[in-house]
């Protein structure tokens, strides 16, 4: 089995793990939101007893894009170290198709389709999301008060 890398492991929480579940749904997907574009990963920070811990991602991870399209499609490219022999190659862990909706400022209802190997059938996953942008160019996943992924504009 392929060693997953933090990028994967980062998407799969984002994708399974929710802040709330969907109260009031709002599908506005499209328009000038901050969240439309590519992103590349930059660092994890997770948060135990207080001491912060951070992950940068290597040259190899930040080849991983997450793109969420002006029309609410979310594309999923992701890219880990071979430690074996070195190379730098893309597994997508399964990913099928996914889709993005603002539900209001700050908060994304996403929906995600990924290829269960076990069950041999996709599985899908609807979840309400924490994202905060810093700037137009930073864009921080929120899980907690204190955890987060950190993504970059490309």
């Amino acid at each position: 089995m392929k060693k997953l890398n933090l990028f994967i492991y980062a998407l799969l929480t984002l994708f399974i793990v929710s802040c709330s579940k969907d109260s009031d749904e709002n599908n506005n997907a499209a328009g000038d939101d901050l969240l439309i574009g590519v992103w590349k990963p930059v660092k994890d920070v997770e948060t135990y007893n207080g001491v912060e811990e951070v992950y940068i991602y290597n040259t190899c991870e930040q080849k991983s894009r997450l793109t969420f399209e002006g029309n609410g499609n979310i594309k999923i490219l992701s890219f880990y170290d071979d430690e074996g022999n070195g190379n730098c190659i893309e597994d997508n862990f399964g990913f099928v198709s996914g889709s993005w909706a603002k539900i209001s400022e700050g908060k994304y209802k996403v929906t995600t389709t990924f290829y269960d190997e076990a069950t041999k059938k996709n599985e899908t996953d609807t979840e309400t999301i924490s994202i905060s942008f810093p700037n137009s160019n930073t864009m921080k996943i929120m899980y907690d008060a204190t955890d987060y992924s950190e993504y970059s504009r490309i």
